[in-house]
Parts: C-alpha cells; structure tokens; sequence
C-alpha cells in the first residue's frame, strides 16, 4: 500500500493484541470446579476469541480493501461486498433451517438480525470505508481491538457477565 509503518503505529497495534489477549484470558479459567463452570469458562472463551479472530481479519481485510475504497464510494464498496457474501453464507443459513426448530420468537429474532445488519454491519461498513479513504490501513487498525473490548463491556452490562481484572486490564 505504500504506507509508512511508524513504530508508534507498530506500538499501537501491538498494544491492541495485547489487550485483545488480556480480554480473551480473562475467561480462561473457570470461577470453581463444577462442569458448569468450566462449560461457561470455555464458552466465554470461544466467543472471546472469535471476537479477536474477527478483529484480525477486519484488519487483514480492510488493508485489501484500501486499494477499493480509493477507486469507487464506500456505499457501493459495501453493497459489493454484501452482494458477493450473501450467496455464500445462505447453504450455511439453509442447513440451519433444517436442523432446527424454530422457537415461538423467531419472526422478531430474524427482524432483529436485519436490522442488525442493516444499521449497525452495513452502516458500520459504509463509515469505516469512508475513514479508510482518509486514514492510512495501518493507522486505523488499530480501531479494530475496540470489538473486543465492546463484546466484554456488553456482555458485562447486558448479559450479567463477570468482569475480570484481566479483561480490565486489557481495556
């Protein structure tokens, strides 16, 4: 890309990796000896790194994208990415549709995942697009270790979950 890798954009990175790892060690270890607790713990866990994986590959995918947003608007950047995403990910939502039952709330759950991914993926999207025609790829990498910072500070605010001194520390 050209860009001019500062070491305080290095520092900065790094310190985002470490804090990403700080947050995801927090649930490594569960709170007592009881199954539950060590299913919990792995739970919290696996979604933590999912959190941090996602991170990585935004970072990973929106350096490649940096040479896309140059040329055409954000808006239409987005709409081509949703174009090419959905046909693959719809086998995934089909053999789900066929494994499971649907609950009572399943028409408010789907209107809510539309939603989601219309306001806050494709909106967040249309922004970022629009900061990296602006900002260096190197730069605003940075910004993507706030995911897991928000997952743990959501999860703790809205789903009841623990705060650890290592997902503090993290932050």
């Amino acid at each position: 890309l050209g860009e001019h890798l500062t070491r305080l954009r290095v520092l900065a990175i790094a310190l985002g990796v470490a804090g990403a790892a700080a947050i995801v060690s927090a649930g490594a270890a569960p709170s007592d000896a009881t199954p539950a607790a060590g299913a919990t713990a792995a739970a919290h866990t696996t979604g933590n790194l999912l959190l941090v994986c996602g991170a990585a590959a935004w970072s990973l995918y929106s350096i490649g994208a940096k040479p896309i947003v140059a040329r055409f608007p954000p808006l239409a950047v987005t709409t081509a990415a949703l174009a090419i995403s959905l046909p693959l990910l719809a086998p995934a939502a089909i053999v789900e549709l066929a494994v499971t039952t649907p609950s009572a709330g399943w028409r408010a759950a789907l209107l809510w995942t539309a939603a989601l991914g219309a306001g806050a993926s494709a909106l967040g999207s249309v922004l970022w697009y629009a900061t990296l025609q602006r900002m260096d790829a190197s730069e605003l990498a940075g910004f993507v270790f706030i995911q897991p910072l928000t997952g743990v500070l959501l999860g703790t605010l809205v789903l009841g979950d623990a705060l650890h001194p290592a997902a503090v520390g993290g932050a």
